[in-house]
């Protein structure tokens, strides 16, 4: 009898491909508001169930970024404003950002410009 193995990699992956596309990024950021399109497009794709547990689960968070990362579980976060060509979850997003020079921040360089 042979077991098939899954990598830690391949079930993120297949999570990633299984979770409906959400437009949040652009959204007003109010966490009821994230919370309502994200059980929407859950519902939307036949999801009820998730879409009460991923509800539960945000109103017993303790806060705000807990709460997206919990909607980030059931959803890929994608931009409202893309076109309907590429999307990009929130994860890939990030990952594609250049993370800022170490000491270097917005402040100082506003500073610099005037």
């Amino acid at each position: 009898m042979e077991i098939n193995t899954i990598t830690a990699e391949e079930m993120r992956r297949s999570q990633e491909q299984e979770k409906p596309d959400c437009p949040l990024i652009g959204q007003n950021g109010n966490i009821y508001n994230l919370l309502g399109i994200a059980a929407r497009t859950l519902r939307e794709h036949g999801r009820k169930d998730q879409a009460e547990k991923m509800t539960d689960r945000v109103f017993a968070s303790g806060s705000y970024e807990e709460a997206l990362c919990i909607i980030g579980e059931y959803v890929n976060i994608t931009d409202s404003q893309e076109e309907r060509g590429e999307r990009l979850s929130i994860c890939q997003q990030l990952r594609r950002e250049e993370l800022p020079k170490h000491g270097s921040s917005p402040k100082q360089h506003k500073q610099q410009e005037r």
